[in-house]
């Protein structure tokens, strides 16, 4: 038999077959997808600056003396966000916010590959294939700096591999706690899970008794009746319910798929590495027609997981407006399309193939790394002057964040818009700018509501009395301080990198 090219290559790394074992292959990768948390003290993902603000402030709000406590109440509901919430609390308290969320943005970069590997454990297949995952693992939505989500999303899909293995009651019984966790970590996760269990439970031998099984399983989800209650079912039944769903032509879902998944970098080579990395994966289907077929254990199973990612990518709107608005909502999906198609092919893959895709995995990962960490390293860089800053804001005031721009070179995604949130956390103090949602947790006083500027049009809705109401203001950029000199009530206190910090005179 002719050797092909990918054979050959195959033959020049087999002398490395014994250091790309399984373990030391996912030990490299792991080490490998952490570096760029190491290269800045804040992580640049967009929205996770708020998450923080509003996690680190928790304590604060439940206690009676403190400033969060007069402004923020905690939520008594059991919302879909709780569980990162908590992580950041609690680990928050013990080493501070900056820490808490390099912990859980560690999670969200470990989780999903993983979790892909587990799944691919139950279906049978060799875990050669699934190491690929961990090319997806910073994606599109986790630099929007949705931990949540990423979160939900791994422990779903760790959730149906013990769903697929589940052969008695009892098995599925032991997946309620794991489906009561996700379904207070993210409303997504729990759509995800529900229907991919729903078609998976169909795929297996014995259809009727293993859906049955699934469903026990995903019972732990009911623990959100009282929040659905009250968001969508109660304000349907008074009127208040009209919701509009905004979607965009199919055409433009299929041709953004490699946009919404892997698209985080504008400079080189960060680019190409995304791009090859996404074609190599978008290629296990053909690179599999090279080995010799398995054993079809489960194939329909995984056909079938694979097809709700897509489905959902395909059917669900863009944009949601009603009782429980969201955003971006399809493009959420095109991570778990392409992490769910390494789990398709039902091949033998003998250590020759084994070891050239453990090291295509490995090289084309460090290769992202390595730029990310140059694109983080850059961002931290500019931010560290603003983490001296806020350390001169005394414990428990009230911070009034004025952002003019968000953007910062390099990333697609803004970055620059939620450093507040780090402030709020790292200083006990009142941020007006914080999620206001009844989803999350932390949960502003209406009574008690501060005066506080359009976050999206600081400049123009801003007045001199909104600062009389506050102990501190911060500007961003220095560049486009419009307060300098305007307002005698301020003192100015401090410029450090692109921020400025003045001080209220009461």
């Amino acid at each position: 038999m002719t050797p092909t090219p990918l054979s050959r290559f195959g033959g020049l790394l087999r002398p490395f077959g014994s250091l790309l074992t399984l373990p030391r292959s996912v030990l490299a990768l792991v080490g490998v997808v952490l570096v760029p948390l190491f290269a800045t003290p804040i992580i640049p993902l967009t929205d996770l600056g708020s998450t923080v603000g509003a996690a680190g402030l928790l304590f604060d709000a439940l206690g009676s003396s403190t400033t969060a406590s007069q402004y923020y109440t905690v939520s008594h509901l059991p919302v879909p966000y709780w569980t990162g919430y908590v992580w950041l609390a609690v680990v928050g308290f013990v080493g501070g916010p900056l820490f808490a969320a390099k912990s859980l943005v560690a999670l969200c970069v470990l989780g999903p590959p993983l979790a892909v590997m587990r799944l691919s454990r139950a279906l049978k297949r060799d875990w050669s294939f699934s190491l690929l995952a961990f090319t997806l693992a910073w994606d599109v939505n986790l630099y929007w700096g949705w931990v949540t989500f990423q979160i939900g999303m791994a422990l779903a899909i760790w959730a149906l591999a013990i769903l697929i293995e589940a052969d008695s009651l009892r098995a599925a019984v032991r997946v309620i706690p794991l489906a009561i966790i996700i379904a207070l970590t993210h409303a997504h996760a729990v759509v995800f899970l529900v229907v991919a269990a729903g078609l998976s439970g169909l795929a297996r031998e014995r259809p009727f008794r293993s859906l049955g099984l699934h469903i026990v399983g995903c019972l732990g989800i009911l623990v959100l009746l009282p929040w659905v209650w009250l968001q969508v079912v109660q304000p349907g039944l008074a009127g208040q319910g009209t919701t509009e769903l905004v979607s965009p032509p199919m055409q433009e879902r299929v041709g953004r798929v490699f946009e919404f998944s892997m698209a985080v970098f504008l400079d080189q080579p960060g680019q190409w590495f995304s791009v090859i990395s996404f074609l190599v994966i978008v290629a296990v289907p053909l690179l599999a027609g090279f080995m010799p077929r398995g054993s079809g254990a489960r194939s329909l199973v995984a056909l079938v997981l694979f097809a709700t990612p897509v489905l959902l990518y395909l059917l669900l709107p863009f944009e949601v407006r009603g009782p429980v608005p969201h955003w971006w909502t399809y493009p959420r999906f095109a991570t778990l399309v392409l992490a769910l198609l390494l789990v398709v092919p039902d091949v033998v893959i003998t250590d020759r193939w084994r070891v050239a895709v453990a090291a295509i995995a490995l090289v084309l990962t460090t290769g992202l790394s390595v730029a990310r960490y140059q694109q983080f390293g850059r961002y931290g860089d500019h931010v560290r002057p603003y983490v001296e800053l806020v350390e001169q804001i005394p414990k428990g005031s009230r911070i009034l964040p004025l952002d003019i721009e968000f953007a910062f070179p390099g990333f697609r995604e803004p970055p620059l818009g939620q450093l507040h949130g780090y402030a709020a956390a790292l200083r006990h103090s009142y941020d007006p700018h914080l999620f206001d949602h009844p989803a999350i947790p932390l949960l502003f006083r209406r009574d008690v509501l501060m005066p506080t500027p359009d976050w999206r049009n600081v400049q123009s809705t801003y007045t001199p009395q909104m600062a009389a109401s506050y102990d501190y203001v911060i500007v961003h950029p220095l560049t486009r301080d419009f307060l300098d000199g305007t307002s005698p009530n301020l003192q100015r206190v401090a410029d450090s990198g692109a921020w400025r910090l003045y001080k209220v005179i009461k």
